[in-house]
């Protein structure tokens, strides 16, 4: 059965396939078909040329060169240029060309937008064909027409309705370009839009490939550096993870700690952070993560691995990537453990001879209240009663002669005797010790107002309890030292003294409005650290915990303020 359908249909088949067969052609057809087969060959050839071309080559120039070359060979066209197009600087550039002059190149080249043929091409994107240049009245004179070309075709090169060139087309024969010429040159140009194209993705591709590797090469050699560096810094670097994990520490860090290369990494910070700062560091961390502050900077303690105290500088910054966001932390440690024990050491020497130099003040202070004392008592009675035993002695002798003589004697005593008073007042006031430190204050302001010609204004408060003799000499004599150096240097006519205090501290203003001077020189000054001076009342008064503040400015008068608390921190009270 499958035989005798298959004979049928094979039977049915030669007759409708000969009845289907074409007549066939005439004679003087055949020619004319085979020209067309003939020119369809040739055009398959070239667009299968410039496909294969762009599939081979993907530099651009290389391509239009081919697609141009056999455009001529095929349409035996004398010469041909294709233009690229530049947007941004809305030019034509001659990228390939063949059978033209490098004289009418140059007069072509960076050709306008709407200038000449193929400029007027590119802007109306319509092909343009000009029989013969040297008839047409928008032609005359131009390049091409005086060097013999006289047929133009120009065929814009597009590509997703963007214009990428102008293919044009010259020829020396007029009437040279046919409508089936403008149809081939449009399939060429459309092959010619897609090579550039795929050409120009190329380069694109190929550019940024290139600035990857470039990118790539710069980032190897940035991790190279920082590798370098990472692992030869003095300092200690570790990478911090934001809950406080070490991700990675450097030989400085692990060496600083006492640790292995790998002992620290997974460790959290808190763990080698002295108890006293984990809190404190932590919230300056978060911060730095806010973005509330750029960097921390702190002193901090490290416990080693053998339980030792390590102090550290610490600078912590925080990494971010191109988007913005924070990676971890990057921490710069310095190692400090000597300067802090070096600041200790220095902290315990200047208290210890300020707290000397107080003593030596008090001692110097009781020696001359002992000194004083032995005047008054001693020296200055002996002398009162010499000087009364002489008068007794003039007042009973008769004689004119012996009175003459104990006169003079009685005159000389009489001064050794004041100026033993006025040592004594020098070397200790007894007011100091007998009326209060107020008073002793009150005193000296007025024996001041007496000597020298400068108005001084006195107000003080009760100060109770009384102050200790530490504290009660050095004010008293600091006060001395304010005083005297208004006299030398203010050049002022008033000068204002107060005595004030609170339940912590008592403290004397002295006020001039004399010419003054820039504040922030005084303690660059040498000549204040001279001699006991205002630097030696400063160190004084520090000892005690107390201050010397001093502001002036050139023309406006000086304010300097003596404060010590009412109890003496540093020194024992000593009995004068």
């Amino acid at each position: 059965m499958t035989r005798l359908r298959t004979r049928r249909a094979r039977k049915r088949g030669k007759a409708s396939s000969s009845s289907a067969r074409p007549s066939s052609p005439r004679r003087d057809q055949i020619p004319a078909a085979t020209g067309r087969l003939w020119r369809r060959y040739r055009e398959l050839t070239l667009l299968n040329a410039v496909a294969s071309a762009a599939h081979r080559h993907l530099e651009l120039k290389t391509v239009l060169n081919v697609a141009l070359k056999e455009t001529l060979a095929l349409m035996r066209v004398r010469a041909g240029i294709i233009w690229l197009y530049e947007q941004t600087r809305r030019h034509l550039v001659p990228t390939a060309h063949r059978g033209i002059s490098t004289a009418l190149l140059r007069e072509l080249h960076g050709l306008r937008l709407g200038k000449s043929f193929s400029g007027a091409v590119a802007a109306t994107r319509k092909p343009l064909v000009i029989s013969d240049v040297r008839e047409d009245a928008r032609t005359i004179g131009s390049p091409s027409a005086r060097r013999g070309l006289c047929a133009y075709a120009g065929i814009p090169i597009l590509c997703r309705r963007k214009v990428l060139g102008v293919f044009a087309l010259f020829d020396s024969r007029a009437h040279r370009f046919t409508k089936e010429d403008i149809a081939l040159l449009r399939r060429i140009a459309n092959q010619v839009g897609v090579a550039i194209e795929n050409a120009l993705l190329y380069e694109e591709v190929h550019r940024d490939l290139a600035a990857r590797k470039r990118a790539e090469a710069a980032l190897r050699e940035s991790e190279e550096r920082f590798r370098v560096v990472f692992e030869r810094a003095s300092l200690g670097i570790a990478l911090v993870a934001f809950r406080g994990r070490i991700l990675h520490a450097n030989p400085a860090f692990h060496e600083m700690l006492g640790y292995t290369a790998d002992e620290p990494r997974g460790k959290n910070i808190a763990e080698i952070t002295h108890p006293d700062g984990v809190k404190a560091e932590r919230n300056l961390l978060r911060a730095v993560i806010a973005g509330r502050q750029s960097r921390v900077h702190v002193e901090k303690r490290y416990v080693r691995k053998d339980g030792r105290i390590v102090w550290a500088d610490v600078n912590c910054y925080v990494h971010r990537d191109a988007a913005g966001k924070s990676r971890f932390v990057i921490g710069m440690v310095e190692n400090i453990t000597e300067r802090k024990l070096a600041e200790e050491r220095l902290k315990t020497y200047q208290k210890r001879l300020r707290s000397l130099a107080s003593q030596l003040a008090l001692a110097e202070e009781r020696q001359r209240r002992r000194i004083a004392t032995a005047l008054h008592d001693e020296v200055g009675q002996d002398l009162a009663l010499a000087r009364l035993k002489l008068g007794e002695l003039a007042s009973a002798s008769p004689r004119q002669k012996l009175t003459a003589l104990v006169q003079p004697v009685y005159e000389m005593i009489e001064n050794v005797l004041e100026r033993t008073r006025s040592l004594t007042f020098e070397l200790s006031p007894p007011v100091l010790y007998e009326l209060g430190f107020e008073n002793a204050l009150g005193w000296l302001v007025e024996e001041f107002h007496k000597q020298h010609l400068i108005s001084w204004e006195f107000r003080g408060e009760c100060i109770s309890p009384p102050l200790e003799d530490d504290v009660r000499v050095t004010l008293f004599q600091g006060a001395r030292e304010l005083f005297i150096n208004v006299v030398k240097h203010s050049q002022a006519q008033t000068v204002k003294v107060r005595v004030e205090r609170d339940p912590q501290e008592v403290r004397i203003r002295v006020e001039d409005d004399g010419v003054g001077f820039a504040a922030d020189e005084l303690w660059s000054n040498h000549k204040a650290m001279s001699g006991f001076g205002l630097f030696s009342l400063r160190e004084r008064l520090e000892s005690l915990g107390g201050r010397l503040e001093v502001d002036s400015q050139p023309g406006r008068g000086t304010r300097a303020t003596l404060a010590a608390p009412l109890a003496s921190r540093d020194v024992p009270s000593r009995g004068g």
